[in-house]
């Protein structure tokens, strides 16, 4: 298939690699609107205005978050609504027939069955936390339960599938709505803003579905597709993570009642390694989650340039994450001066587990985040939680009880919030203990599949 892209700026170069992966396709032109890129060059092309557009195509691809600005133009250009994808829609289109099926156990006998939606696959906070609730359904409530995503990352299909979770990798999950697959479920389970779509074919009434996102991404789905409201089935069951993430989704789907549903996590709490740390060595503090702008990791670096030396040297500081946004990636690398701040990638569960152990303090930076799993995992690893007061996590803790909260931004505040914790171990002690206290009430996996259960029970299937 021959494709113009239209739109050569970040968007495009979020996605570069993902284009270049595209099978059965050859780019031919790339469109912008923008000036100043206007005859720049651009994955090997010339970028040129709509109106210069001369050569033959099948699609026009819009590779900006300016989709339906951009759409509305091409129609009153003359342009056949037909031929116009998103890119999102695009990559699905592209790899329709690219199914891969994953399964460690086929015996599954007359069990009733979930089917849930994801829209990738790693271990990433939505993901993980829809994992630990099939997990969960599987072994104590005895469900088949298997996981449909477009994508996936390396590393992750064994973690699931060592569950006894099927796993089924298709692109165009979120675009096909006559794959006769769909009807072998009970119950189905909708994970996140972006596989909305699916609700549009799957029967809601035995639908769940579960959002975790923060503001910022219902701007861009807007931006994207236009008003979120627009073929939203009215009756699907829907929940949102936190009491944050509730506000922000009534504000942009106003005619889908939502309540709250929060996440749940398996034990993994090391009592014995607990009360067996040593004092002598030096305190380790951690912001973990992709590296993008909206979990404010360049918060953290302006707040330890502003540490004195004495606490400075005293600190190690771990950024922990896959790299999301690659401007903002390379502006963080080229911002850590002190050898004491490590840049440590991404990392598979496991692997995470075993840094948890070494961490002392788990620092949230977000600007934006409806119930950052990441501070779960600190209050059940009863770890010290240092938190941005925008977070949704701040509905259930308490400043200074719980954990020290910072103003959202403020990198001064932040970076007395680090002395403080290191001046007062004796009280974050008690503050480390206080936030486990908060996993225990409102975050087992126990409790959260008991709640996911019975809402299916409730479905009168």
């Amino acid at each position: 298939m021959k494709i113009i892209l239209f739109g050569a700026g970040g968007f495009l170069r979020d996605n570069e690699n993902n284009i270049k992966k595209l099978p059965n396709t050859e780019i031919v032109g790339i469109v912008d609107n923008n000036k100043s890129v206007i005859g720049t060059k651009c994955l090997g092309h010339i970028v040129t205005d709509l109106e210069n557009v001369k050569i033959k195509f099948d699609y026009v691809v819009i590779t900006s978050i300016y989709a339906v600005e951009i759409e509305k133009q091409l129609i009153n250009s003359g342009y056949d609504k037909h031929i116009i994808k998103r890119f999102r829609e695009y990559e699905a289109l592209a790899n329709k027939y690219n199914q891969i099926k994953f399964v460690k156990n086929e015996d599954f006998c007359d069990k009733k069955a979930i089917l849930a939606i994801t829209p990738i696959i790693e271990y990433n906070g939505a993901c993980m936390a829809l994992l630990y609730v099939l997990e969960q359904l599987k072994k104590v409530y005895n469900y088949r339960v298997s996981l449909i995503s477009p994508k996936y990352k390396d590393g992750i299909i064994e973690y699931v599938t060592n569950k006894e979770i099927e796993v089924i990798v298709y692109p165009n999950v979120e675009f096909d709505s006559k794959n006769a697959w769909l009807d072998n479920f009970d119950y189905y389970i909708v994970n996140t803003l972006l596989m909305r779509k699916c609700l549009e074919f799957i029967n809601p009434k035995r639908t769940i579905w579960w959002l975790h996102e923060s503001e910022s991404s219902y701007v861009i789905e807007q931006r994207l597709w236009g008003n979120l409201d627009n073929k939203l089935e009215k009756c699907v069951h829907t929940f949102c993570v936190s009491k944050t993430e509730k506000k922000v989704f009534q504000k942009y789907v106003s005619s889908v009642e939502a309540e709250v549903l929060e996440y749940g996590l398996p034990d993994a709490f090391d009592s014995c390694l607990y009360n067996n740390k040593t004092q002598d060595k030096k305190t380790v503090f951690a912001v973990i989650g992709f590296i993008a702008k909206i979990k404010g990791q360049d918060i953290l670096l302006k707040a330890i340039h502003k540490l004195p030396p004495n606490y400075l040297s005293n600190c190690e500081f771990w950024i922990i994450g896959d790299n999301d946004d690659k401007a903002f990636y390379d502006d963080i690398k080229s911002n850590i001066y002190y050898e004491n701040i490590k840049l440590l990638g991404g990392k598979s569960h496991s692997e995470l587990e075993v840094l948890y152990k070494k961490i002392d303090v788990v620092v949230s930076t977000s600007r934006q985040d409806s119930l950052p799993i990441v501070v779960t995992e600190g209050f059940m690893h009863r770890k010290i939680c240092i938190i941005s007061d925008v977070i949704g996590t701040t509905e259930y803790v308490e400043d200074g009880v719980h954990a020290l909260f910072f103003k959202s931004e403020d990198d001064s505040e932040l970076a007395e919030k680090i002395c403080y914790a290191l001046d007062h171990k004796d009280e974050m002690k008690k503050v480390a203990e206080n936030g486990r206290k908060i996993y225990e009430k409102y975050f087992s996996i126990e409790q959260v599949g008991k709640k996911f259960n019975s809402i299916f029970m409730e479905m009168n299937i």
